[in-house]
Protein backbone atom coordinates (compact mmCIF):
# COMPACT_ATOMS: atom_id res chain seq x y z
CA UNK A 1 0.00 0.00 0.00
CA UNK A 2 1.43 3.17 -1.08
CA UNK A 3 1.79 6.64 1.67
CA UNK A 4 -1.29 8.16 0.26
CA UNK A 5 -3.51 4.99 1.43
CA UNK A 6 -1.53 4.47 4.87
CA UNK A 7 -2.25 8.27 5.93
CA UNK A 8 -5.93 7.63 5.29
CA UNK A 9 -5.46 4.50 7.07
CA UNK A 10 -3.69 5.89 9.90
CA UNK A 11 -6.27 9.26 10.49
CA UNK A 12 -9.17 6.76 10.25
CA UNK A 13 -7.43 4.63 13.17
CA UNK A 14 -7.01 7.46 15.15
CA UNK A 15 -10.83 8.82 15.15
CA UNK A 16 -11.78 5.16 16.01
CA UNK A 17 -9.85 5.56 19.13
CA UNK A 18 -11.05 8.76 19.80
CA UNK A 19 -14.81 7.73 19.80
CA UNK A 20 -13.69 4.83 21.92
CA UNK A 21 -12.60 6.99 24.46
CA UNK A 22 -15.55 9.25 24.02
CA UNK A 23 -17.94 6.15 24.74
CA UNK A 24 -16.00 4.47 27.76
CA UNK A 25 -15.71 8.45 29.34
CA UNK A 26 -19.90 8.43 29.01
CA UNK A 27 -20.14 5.18 30.29
CA UNK A 28 -18.05 6.35 33.37
CA UNK A 29 -20.05 8.80 33.58
CA UNK A 30 -23.54 8.03 33.44
CA UNK A 31 -22.44 4.72 35.36
CA UNK A 32 -21.18 7.39 38.17
CA UNK A 33 -24.84 9.42 38.05
CA UNK A 34 -27.21 5.88 38.60
CA UNK A 35 -24.91 5.10 41.88
CA UNK A 36 -25.50 8.70 43.40
CA UNK A 37 -28.91 8.45 42.61
CA UNK A 38 -29.52 5.35 43.46
CA UNK A 39 -27.87 6.14 46.65
CA UNK A 40 -30.26 9.15 47.21
CA UNK A 41 -33.01 6.76 46.13
CA UNK A 42 -31.89 4.30 49.03
CA UNK A 43 -31.28 7.64 51.99
CA UNK A 44 -35.06 8.42 51.14
CA UNK A 45 -36.42 4.89 51.67
CA UNK A 46 -34.67 4.29 54.53
CA UNK A 47 -34.53 7.78 56.60
CA UNK A 48 -36.88 9.95 54.35
CA UNK A 49 -34.43 12.30 53.24
CA UNK A 50 -34.36 14.25 51.12
CA UNK A 51 -38.52 14.64 51.48
CA UNK A 52 -39.21 14.69 47.50
CA UNK A 53 -37.12 13.69 44.72
CA UNK A 54 -38.85 15.22 42.15
CA UNK A 55 -36.37 17.69 41.40
CA UNK A 56 -33.46 15.03 41.89
CA UNK A 57 -35.14 13.18 39.45
CA UNK A 58 -35.91 15.82 36.52
CA UNK A 59 -31.98 16.66 37.20
CA UNK A 60 -30.86 13.47 36.70
CA UNK A 61 -33.03 12.93 33.76
CA UNK A 62 -31.49 16.27 32.26
CA UNK A 63 -27.78 15.19 32.86
CA UNK A 64 -28.21 11.93 31.54
CA UNK A 65 -30.29 13.45 28.23
CA UNK A 66 -27.46 16.31 27.92
CA UNK A 67 -25.08 13.33 28.18
CA UNK A 68 -26.39 11.43 26.11
CA UNK A 69 -27.29 13.94 23.08
CA UNK A 70 -23.85 15.18 23.01
CA UNK A 71 -22.50 11.50 22.60
CA UNK A 72 -25.10 11.27 19.86
CA UNK A 73 -23.14 14.35 18.26
CA UNK A 74 -19.95 13.19 18.61
CA UNK A 75 -20.76 9.97 17.06
CA UNK A 76 -22.89 11.51 13.97
CA UNK A 77 -19.47 13.65 13.98
CA UNK A 78 -16.73 10.91 13.72
CA UNK A 79 -19.24 8.96 11.16
CA UNK A 80 -19.14 12.02 8.87
CA UNK A 81 -15.13 12.13 9.65
CA UNK A 82 -14.89 8.35 8.52
CA UNK A 83 -16.99 8.77 4.99
CA UNK A 84 -14.57 12.03 4.21
CA UNK A 85 -11.69 9.61 4.77
CA UNK A 86 -13.23 6.62 3.16
CA UNK A 87 -14.09 9.33 -0.15
CA UNK A 88 -9.57 10.52 0.03
CA UNK A 89 -8.73 7.00 0.06
CA UNK A 90 -11.31 6.26 -2.82
CA UNK A 91 -10.00 9.53 -5.02
CA UNK A 92 -6.35 8.51 -4.08
CA UNK A 93 -6.97 5.14 -5.17
CA UNK A 94 -8.59 6.55 -8.61
CA UNK A 95 -5.57 8.63 -9.09
CA UNK A 96 -3.24 6.02 -9.04
CA UNK A 97 -5.45 3.97 -11.81
CA UNK A 98 -5.49 7.24 -13.80
CA UNK A 99 -1.76 7.78 -13.87
CA UNK A 100 -1.08 3.94 -14.54
CA UNK A 101 -3.08 5.11 -17.41
CA UNK A 102 -1.81 7.72 -18.45
CA UNK A 103 1.91 6.30 -18.18
CA UNK A 104 0.45 3.31 -21.04
CA UNK A 105 -0.51 6.30 -23.07
CA UNK A 106 2.17 7.43 -23.13
CA UNK A 107 4.15 4.86 -24.23
CA UNK A 108 2.05 4.10 -26.69
CA UNK A 109 2.70 7.62 -28.44
CA UNK A 110 5.83 7.53 -28.05
CA UNK A 111 6.49 4.07 -29.98
CA UNK A 112 3.84 5.82 -32.53
CA UNK A 113 6.31 8.80 -32.79
CA UNK A 114 9.20 5.96 -33.33
CA UNK A 115 7.37 4.81 -36.01
CA UNK A 116 6.98 8.32 -37.63
CA UNK A 117 10.54 8.96 -37.19
CA UNK A 118 11.66 5.99 -39.29
CA UNK A 119 9.34 6.82 -42.34
CA UNK A 120 11.04 11.14 -41.87
CA UNK A 121 14.29 9.23 -41.56
CA UNK A 122 14.30 7.76 -45.17
CA UNK A 123 12.98 10.95 -46.24
CA UNK A 124 15.16 12.78 -45.04
CA UNK A 125 18.02 10.78 -46.55
CA UNK A 126 17.44 11.41 -49.80
CA UNK A 127 17.02 15.25 -49.07
CA UNK A 128 19.99 15.78 -47.01
CA UNK A 129 22.46 13.25 -48.77
CA UNK A 130 22.09 14.83 -52.68
CA UNK A 131 25.16 12.73 -53.28
CA UNK A 132 22.73 9.37 -52.97
CA UNK A 133 20.06 10.62 -54.28
CA UNK A 134 20.14 8.91 -57.55
CA UNK A 135 20.73 5.65 -55.61
CA UNK A 136 18.51 6.30 -53.38
CA UNK A 137 15.80 6.68 -56.59
CA UNK A 138 16.66 3.48 -57.97
CA UNK A 139 16.81 1.28 -54.91
CA UNK A 140 13.14 3.02 -54.16
CA UNK A 141 11.68 1.93 -57.28
CA UNK A 142 13.30 -1.89 -57.19
CA UNK A 143 12.07 -2.34 -53.32
CA UNK A 144 8.80 -4.11 -54.31
CA UNK A 145 10.71 -6.23 -56.04
CA UNK A 146 13.27 -6.80 -53.44
CA UNK A 147 13.03 -9.28 -50.00
CA UNK A 148 13.48 -7.59 -46.62
CA UNK A 149 16.55 -9.39 -45.59
CA UNK A 150 18.16 -8.15 -49.47
CA UNK A 151 17.32 -4.69 -48.63
CA UNK A 152 19.05 -4.89 -44.98
CA UNK A 153 22.30 -6.62 -46.94
CA UNK A 154 22.52 -3.17 -48.73
CA UNK A 155 22.33 -1.33 -45.49
CA UNK A 156 24.98 -3.43 -44.35
CA UNK A 157 26.44 -2.86 -47.34
CA UNK A 158 26.61 0.73 -47.15
CA UNK A 159 27.34 0.91 -43.57
CA UNK A 160 30.40 -0.81 -44.11
CA UNK A 161 31.57 1.52 -47.06
CA UNK A 162 30.94 4.14 -43.92
CA UNK A 163 28.03 5.72 -45.39
CA UNK A 164 25.98 7.81 -43.08
CA UNK A 165 22.38 7.09 -44.71
CA UNK A 166 23.16 3.18 -44.54
CA UNK A 167 24.80 3.20 -40.85
CA UNK A 168 21.29 4.90 -39.85
CA UNK A 169 19.48 2.83 -41.71
CA UNK A 170 21.01 -0.37 -40.31
CA UNK A 171 20.64 1.35 -37.18
CA UNK A 172 16.68 1.85 -37.45
CA UNK A 173 16.85 -2.36 -38.48
CA UNK A 174 18.52 -3.15 -34.83
CA UNK A 175 16.03 -0.82 -33.29
CA UNK A 176 12.51 -1.67 -34.21
CA UNK A 177 13.47 -5.31 -34.79
CA UNK A 178 13.58 -6.10 -38.18
CA UNK A 179 16.25 -8.68 -37.57
CA UNK A 180 14.20 -10.44 -35.57
CA UNK A 181 14.13 -9.74 -31.98
CA UNK A 182 15.40 -5.65 -30.99
CA UNK A 183 18.91 -5.40 -30.37
CA UNK A 184 19.43 -1.69 -28.58
CA UNK A 185 23.08 -2.07 -28.61
CA UNK A 186 23.76 -2.66 -32.21
CA UNK A 187 21.22 0.36 -32.69
CA UNK A 188 23.66 2.68 -30.57
CA UNK A 189 26.70 0.92 -32.44
CA UNK A 190 25.38 2.45 -35.78
CA UNK A 191 23.52 5.19 -34.97
CA UNK A 192 26.56 6.34 -33.26
CA UNK A 193 28.68 6.24 -36.50
CA UNK A 194 26.01 7.97 -38.68
CA UNK A 195 25.72 10.73 -35.55
CA UNK A 196 29.18 11.30 -35.50
CA UNK A 197 29.26 11.82 -39.41
CA UNK A 198 26.62 13.66 -39.10
CA UNK A 199 28.05 16.35 -36.57
CA UNK A 200 31.32 16.45 -37.89
CA UNK A 201 30.63 16.82 -41.54
CA UNK A 202 27.57 18.98 -40.73
CA UNK A 203 25.51 16.82 -42.70
CA UNK A 204 22.04 18.69 -40.67
CA UNK A 205 20.61 14.60 -39.93
CA UNK A 206 20.43 15.15 -36.23
CA UNK A 207 17.67 11.89 -36.79
CA UNK A 208 20.93 9.58 -36.08
CA UNK A 209 21.58 11.79 -32.63
CA UNK A 210 18.14 11.46 -31.19
CA UNK A 211 18.17 7.19 -32.33
CA UNK A 212 21.20 7.51 -30.51
CA UNK A 213 20.09 8.82 -27.10
CA UNK A 214 16.69 6.44 -28.18
CA UNK A 215 18.39 2.81 -28.15
CA UNK A 216 21.42 3.63 -25.29
CA UNK A 217 18.16 4.95 -22.90
CA UNK A 218 16.12 2.08 -24.04
CA UNK A 219 18.81 -0.55 -23.60
CA UNK A 220 17.60 -2.96 -20.24
CA UNK A 221 21.45 -3.54 -19.62
CA UNK A 222 22.06 0.20 -19.35
CA UNK A 223 24.41 0.96 -16.73
CA UNK A 224 23.65 4.48 -15.07
CA UNK A 225 27.11 5.83 -17.05
CA UNK A 226 25.21 4.94 -20.25
CA UNK A 227 22.04 7.00 -19.16
CA UNK A 228 24.30 10.04 -19.18
CA UNK A 229 25.23 9.42 -22.17
CA UNK A 230 22.00 9.24 -23.33
CA UNK A 231 21.22 11.88 -21.65
CA UNK A 232 23.96 14.29 -23.40
CA UNK A 233 22.95 13.06 -26.85
CA UNK A 234 19.14 14.61 -25.92
CA UNK A 235 20.92 17.53 -24.96
CA UNK A 236 22.91 17.76 -27.94
CA UNK A 237 19.84 17.46 -30.64
CA UNK A 238 17.79 19.98 -28.60
CA UNK A 239 21.04 22.39 -28.90
CA UNK A 240 20.64 21.87 -33.25
CA UNK A 241 17.35 23.56 -33.32
CA UNK A 242 16.01 20.68 -35.55
CA UNK A 243 12.94 19.02 -36.17
CA UNK A 244 14.19 16.69 -33.69
CA UNK A 245 14.77 18.63 -30.88
CA UNK A 246 11.38 18.90 -29.64
CA UNK A 247 11.22 15.35 -29.55
CA UNK A 248 14.26 15.24 -27.51
CA UNK A 249 13.18 17.93 -24.79
CA UNK A 250 9.74 15.93 -24.83
CA UNK A 251 11.56 12.62 -23.74
CA UNK A 252 13.99 14.32 -21.62
CA UNK A 253 10.93 16.02 -19.43
CA UNK A 254 9.31 12.69 -19.47
CA UNK A 255 12.81 11.04 -18.32
CA UNK A 256 13.26 13.79 -15.45
CA UNK A 257 9.33 12.95 -14.12
CA UNK A 258 9.56 9.19 -13.94
CA UNK A 259 13.52 9.78 -12.74
CA UNK A 260 14.60 6.41 -14.75
CA UNK A 261 18.54 7.05 -14.78
CA UNK A 262 17.89 10.27 -13.28
CA UNK A 263 17.06 11.37 -9.34
CA UNK A 264 13.19 12.59 -10.16
CA UNK A 265 13.15 16.26 -10.49
CA UNK A 266 9.52 17.97 -11.81
CA UNK A 267 11.09 21.56 -11.95
CA UNK A 268 13.43 20.22 -14.38
CA UNK A 269 10.50 17.93 -16.39
CA UNK A 270 8.88 21.33 -16.42
CA UNK A 271 12.00 23.06 -18.19
CA UNK A 272 12.15 20.36 -20.71
CA UNK A 273 8.54 20.13 -21.69
CA UNK A 274 8.46 23.93 -21.30
CA UNK A 275 11.05 24.37 -24.35
CA UNK A 276 9.26 21.47 -26.39
CA UNK A 277 6.19 23.35 -25.80
CA UNK A 278 7.69 26.64 -26.79
CA UNK A 279 8.33 24.32 -30.26
CA UNK A 280 4.32 24.04 -30.42
CA UNK A 281 4.85 20.61 -29.32
CA UNK A 282 1.08 19.38 -28.26
CA UNK A 283 2.68 16.34 -25.96
CA UNK A 284 4.63 18.60 -24.23
CA UNK A 285 1.81 21.07 -23.07
CA UNK A 286 -0.39 18.74 -22.21
CA UNK A 287 1.40 17.08 -19.84
CA UNK A 288 2.64 20.37 -18.42
CA UNK A 289 -1.46 21.12 -18.11
CA UNK A 290 -1.60 17.85 -16.02
CA UNK A 291 1.73 18.44 -14.17
CA UNK A 292 0.15 21.97 -13.33
CA UNK A 293 -3.61 20.94 -12.57
CA UNK A 294 -2.45 18.22 -9.57
CA UNK A 295 0.99 20.33 -8.59
CA UNK A 296 3.71 18.25 -7.45
CA UNK A 297 7.36 18.69 -5.54
CA UNK A 298 8.22 21.86 -6.68
CA UNK A 299 5.33 22.51 -9.11
CA UNK A 300 2.32 24.13 -7.37
CA UNK A 301 -0.87 23.59 -8.22
CA UNK A 302 -1.88 26.37 -10.80
CA UNK A 303 -5.25 25.84 -12.37
CA UNK A 304 -5.26 28.69 -14.72
CA UNK A 305 -1.86 27.89 -16.34
CA UNK A 306 -3.08 24.44 -16.39
CA UNK A 307 -6.23 25.47 -18.10
CA UNK A 308 -4.28 27.31 -20.94
CA UNK A 309 -1.60 24.43 -21.22
CA UNK A 310 -4.09 21.92 -21.92
CA UNK A 311 -6.24 24.32 -24.34
CA UNK A 312 -3.16 24.77 -26.46
CA UNK A 313 -2.89 21.11 -25.94
CA UNK A 314 -6.17 19.69 -28.04
CA UNK A 315 -6.07 22.90 -30.59
CA UNK A 316 -4.19 20.81 -32.66
CA UNK A 317 -3.98 17.04 -33.65
CA UNK A 318 -0.93 16.18 -31.97
CA UNK A 319 -2.47 14.23 -29.16
CA UNK A 320 -3.92 11.38 -31.48
CA UNK A 321 -6.26 9.23 -29.47
CA UNK A 322 -5.71 11.49 -26.35
CA UNK A 323 -7.36 14.34 -27.97
CA UNK A 324 -10.92 13.22 -26.26
CA UNK A 325 -9.14 12.63 -22.72
CA UNK A 326 -7.78 15.70 -22.24
CA UNK A 327 -10.31 17.50 -23.76
CA UNK A 328 -11.96 16.27 -20.70
CA UNK A 329 -9.40 17.13 -18.23
CA UNK A 330 -9.57 20.58 -19.42
CA UNK A 331 -13.31 20.99 -18.92
CA UNK A 332 -12.48 19.31 -15.42
CA UNK A 333 -9.98 21.94 -14.43
CA UNK A 334 -11.98 24.90 -16.08
CA UNK A 335 -14.62 24.32 -12.97
CA UNK A 336 -12.13 25.62 -10.68
CA UNK A 337 -11.68 28.68 -12.24
CA UNK A 338 -13.61 31.98 -11.87
CA UNK A 339 -15.46 33.24 -14.86
CA UNK A 340 -13.26 36.08 -15.44
CA UNK A 341 -10.06 34.21 -14.61
CA UNK A 342 -11.54 31.41 -17.13
CA UNK A 343 -12.10 34.50 -19.73
CA UNK A 344 -8.66 35.92 -19.25
CA UNK A 345 -6.81 32.49 -20.06
CA UNK A 346 -8.98 31.51 -22.99
CA UNK A 347 -7.85 34.61 -24.51
CA UNK A 348 -4.34 33.79 -23.26
CA UNK A 349 -4.34 30.40 -24.89
CA UNK A 350 -6.22 31.77 -28.06
CA UNK A 351 -3.22 34.71 -28.70
CA UNK A 352 -0.57 31.86 -28.22
CA UNK A 353 -2.35 29.42 -31.17
CA UNK A 354 -2.56 32.27 -33.37
CA UNK A 355 0.95 33.38 -32.73
CA UNK A 356 2.20 29.70 -33.28
CA UNK A 357 0.14 28.23 -36.24
CA UNK A 358 2.59 25.24 -36.30
CA UNK A 359 0.69 23.85 -33.08
CA UNK A 360 -2.46 23.37 -35.63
Amino acid sequence: MNAGFEKVDEAEKITRQEHAKLSNRNYKVTGVLLVVYLAVRLLHWVIGFPSSLTEVNYGVVSILGVIYLGYVLELLGASFREVRLRSKETNNRLEQIEKQIDSKIMRISKRLAVIESALKVRAGAQEENPDIEDEEADKEDAENAETRAELIAKYRESAERGEAWGQHNLGITYYNGDRGARDYAQAAFWFRKAAVQSLSARLGDESSLYFLAESIYANKEALPSDYEEALQWYRKVSEQNSIWSENAEYTLGNIYETGKGVPKDYIEAVRWWQKAADRGYEMAHYHLGNLFAKGAEGVPQDYSEAYFRLCVAVSGKGLGPMQKYAIGERDEVANHLTPEVLFQTQERAQKWIEAHPKSL
